[in-house]
């Protein structure tokens, strides 16, 4: 909880008040780990399983994403926005939105059991459904604690969790498939796992708020009320994220969702430096928006490039790289995902964006902007589905490469028009130029990756990272800022005994001295080396 024992907050210049390096750390390495960790999981569980026990696993998380949403899933960003704002409402705030979700568990129950009745699956099939619903359930009830950590700025819990969750069902799924388990065996571990990460971080977000259960129904009418647009959001984002695959097992085979599968796990695995992004950069622009001033602008122009610097290349690599990856991983019986592999790399540009795109709506409290957006998204994703999954199904048997498409060219319309509503006056002429440099940064690396396709995978992947890593250097894609961090989380890593402090930006005078609270990635915090005291928000 907060210690008022530091005293009042310092006023903090908003444009330095920048991710902690120790969130940096431990986001940065969690992801590193739990990008590995799935990645080695989709190489070898869908292998074993075949596309059709992989389009299984497919429909049941589809199914299982569709209905936790209807139960509140995604009024997390409410609460980190609320806990951030009046950290003295957080328990009892907390304890409603936990109440409120498992009241939802029954009316959820019912519409479960309506779709499965409708849709007459297989007997198997309707209990990986039952099942994938459940592991839902468990990541619902858990969001409300990952409120917690990133409202305080605590992203060590986060890290933890994850790299729990993913390391824990990696490797029981990756093991029960190598000992020659099915399909069925692997759902169970998985929710198995859910409920252990749940249970962890109920025990972790305990140190900071103990939730208040006892709630009553105006307190329950507000949350509903003032998180409404959040959840609205929710809906229709993941209505249209995951209508695609829950159209593709009705209108596909099961080996053709399996196909599907394959690149969109793919896709999710690199969207980790979006959703890194993300997290880090909405409680500062929260508070930089909360103190007035042109500072936010300035704030939020910042991670808007990190993240095209990001997507770029991985989109381009993705893409060129699309058909030996999956034949060299999967094998051939995964050989109608190459047209999707190489869609959904080109996704991840619109995705970075849209991702970068919402952290600043609802970090000014226009979150309901996003909503309208998103229903527009809504409404149009499943017309294309229906439109290009058939006509890919019945003409070149792969209705998944129609579902790709669909997802591509709504994420571009996402992205136009979040992109003029969010960023009007925040992105300059500065911006454009990097934009520019990083597109030629690309295009190079992806001539370079392409003329390297017979030496193999590997070394065109580190034909690629070499070659971007060098041109971008050379035309000056990142910024000062963004070099002074990678410095300085070079020499972290290479020398212990503290870092320097990474140089200010030009021009903006005796203000940018660091605070040692909410300072720059790479400069010491408190009772570290060269730290010095300060006041700013207590960490428990």
């Amino acid at each position: 909880m907060i210690d008022a024992a530091d005293g009042p907050l310092r006023p903090v210049p908003v444009a330095f008040e920048k991710p902690k390096r120790r969130n940096v750390f431990a986001l940065g390495g969690a992801q590193l780990i739990t990008w590995s960790i799935t990645l080695l999981w989709t190489l070898i569980v869908p292998r074993h399983l075949g596309a059709a026990g992989w389009g299984l696993l497919v429909t049941g998380s589809s199914i299982g994403g569709l209905l936790i949403v209807l139960m509140g899933s995604g009024t997390g960003n409410y609460l980190v926005r609320q806990f951030v704002r009046d950290p003295l409402q957080a328990p009892s705030l907390l304890g409603t939105s936990m109440v409120t979700r498992v009241t939802l568990l029954i009316p959820g129950a019912a519409v479960l059991a309506l779709y499965l009745k409708i849709a007459a699956f297989s007997g198997q099939a309707s209990l990986i459904i039952v099942i994938g619903a459940a592991v839902a359930v468990f990541a619902l009830l858990r969001e409300p604690f990952d409120s917690v950590f990133q409202a305080v700025e605590r992203m060590e819990y986060l890290a933890a969790g994850d790299v729990a969750d993913k390391v824990l069902q990696s490797t029981l799924a990756i093991g029960l498939v190598l000992l020659g388990f099915g399909v069925t065996n692997v759902a169970v571990s998985a929710l198995c796992v859910a409920a252990f990460v749940f249970v962890l971080k109920g025990a972790w977000a305990r140190k900071f708020y103990r939730p208040e259960l006892r709630t009553s129904l105006p307190k329950a009418r507000r949350l509903a009320r003032e998180s409404l647009p959040y959840w609205t959001m929710s809906l229709f984002l993941t209505f249209y994220v995951w209508i695609d695959a829950a159209m593709l097992s009705v209108m596909a085979p099961a080996r053709v969702v399996g196909w599907y599968g394959v690149p969109t796990r793919l896709f999710g695995t690199f969207q980790f430096a979006g959703n890194m992004l993300a997290t880090l950069w909405l409680p500062r622009l929260i508070r930089a928006h909360e103190q007035r001033g042109d500072g936010f602008k300035q704030l939020a122009g910042i991670p808007l490039g990190q993240a095209l610097l990001l997507s770029l290349p991985l989109a381009a690599g993705g893409a060129v790289v699309a058909g030996p990856l999956i034949r060299t991983l999967f094998g051939p019986d995964f050989a109608g995902a190459v047209p999707a592999m190489a869609i959904l790399a080109l996704c991840l540009i619109p995705l970075y964006l849209n991702i970068m795109a919402y952290t600043v709506l609802v970090a000014q409290g226009r979150q309901i902007v996003w909503t309208k957006i998103i229903l527009g998204a809504s409404i149009l994703n499943p017309l294309l589905n229906l439109a290009a999954i058939h006509f890919f199904q019945t003409r070149y048997g792969n209705g998944a490469t129609g579902a790709a498409l669909s997802l591509l060219a709504t994420e571009v319309l996402i992205s136009a028009v979040s992109l003029r509503v969010a960023t009007r006056g925040i992105l300059g002429r500065q911006n454009v130029s990097q934009v520019l440099r990083c597109l030629l940064a690309t295009a190079i690396m992806a001539v370079c990756v392409y003329m390297a396709r017979s030496l193999g995978l590997v070394p065109q992947g580190i034909t690629g990272v070499v070659v971007f890593g060098v041109v971008a250097v050379i035309l000056r894609v990142p910024s000062e800022e963004d070099m002074a961090t990678a410095r300085a989380i070079v020499r972290r890593r290479l020398r212990r005994s503290g870092p320097e402090v990474p140089p200010p930006v030009p021009g903006e005078g005796p203000l940018q001295e660091a605070d040692p609270v909410h300072g720059q990635v790479g400069e010491p915090e408190r009772g570290e080396p060269g730290g010095q005291p300060g006041r700013g928000p207590a960490q428990t």
